[in-house]
């Protein structure tokens, strides 16, 4: 074979070898393709949980939470106990189980049942106070409210669903003060005083109210939301001295609380509580012009 003939068969070789490398890398990315796609409508039970690869995986039962993923089609997800002071509910593919729910003593709460790694902790009012939903996602522990025509030992109940619209007790008593025709119930007070006073001036009011500098960071940091740190702050203030006698304000605390709203200058304020509550002309003193 002379030299013409070689040159001639090494061009064969070399364009049948692009050819073969060519198709075998196409039909590699139309496999991967296909693979692809199987695995993006790759379907898991209930049960399961897809991966990060694209198969799918056992959940981790009550009271576990996931370690790793499982490595391939039937084989086990890894799973760990819940720590102490964390339960899970139900099955979960989640890295972190719930942080167990802790009873407030200050706030009137005691444990019914404590928490385990597949449930949280359930907590109750002490004796003699009752749960009252002030909105939806809010309750809190009241005193329960004696009725005159009752002994001490018994109490008015009261509805302990969550109210449609805040408003006055209709509570009747012939010994309440002649400028406070109607009892007046903290919490909801409260509520509807954070939807009047501008947040610029709310620490304002509360310092002038006395809550001390001490309350008031406690109550920013113990509570999650900017509203409920602000009515823990009035909160703190409603319960001083004589101010709240089985969860609702007293004369005293009304009148104080509109005067500095007054002395604010926040007379709008004033105006929507005295429309609200219907205090024409409020207590006599309070109100000047």
């Amino acid at each position: 074979m002379d030299t013409a003939q070689r040159g001639k068969w090494k061009k064969k070789y070399l364009v049948l070898f692009l050819l073969f490398s060519v198709t075998g890398c196409a039909a590699a990315q139309v496999g991967g393709l296909v693979e692809g796609q199987r695995n993006q409508s790759l379907s898991c039970r209930s049960d399961e949980f897809k991966a990060l690869k694209g198969h799918c995986c056992n959940k981790c039962l009550p009271g576990y939470r996931k370690e790793a993923d499982c490595e391939g089609p039937k084989m086990r997800t890894t799973c760990s106990p819940c720590p102490d002071g964390h339960y899970m509910d139900e099955i979960n593919h989640s890295k972190n189980c719930r942080p167990c729910r802790v009873c407030r003593h200050d706030y009137f709460e005691k444990l019914q049942s404590p928490c385990t790694e597949k449930q949280n902790a359930v907590c109750d009012c002490n004796d003699g106070y009752k749960r009252i939903y002030i909105d939806e996602y809010t309750s809190e522990c009241q005193k329960c409210l004696i009725s005159p025509s009752l002994s001490p030992d018994s109490f008015r109940k009261e509805d302990e669903s969550p109210p449609s619209k805040i408003g006055v007790a209709t509570h009747q008593s012939t010994q309440l003060p002649d400028c406070v025709p109607q009892e007046i119930r903290l919490s909801p007070f409260i509520y509807y005083l954070l939807d009047l006073i501008p947040a610029s001036r709310f620490k304002e009011l509360v310092r002038k109210l006395g809550v001390s500098e001490r309350e008031i960071e406690r109550a920013e940091r113990d509570n999650h939301t900017f509203k409920e740190g602000q009515f823990q702050m009035l909160k703190v203030w409603g319960e001083s001295g004589d101010g709240v006698v089985w969860g609702r304000l007293s004369q005293r605390l009304f009148s104080e609380i509109v005067s500095t709203l007054l002395d604010m200058g926040l007379s709008s304020t004033v105006d929507a509580i005295e429309e609200k509550y219907g205090y024409a002309g409020m207590c006599a003193g309070t109100r000047t012009f």
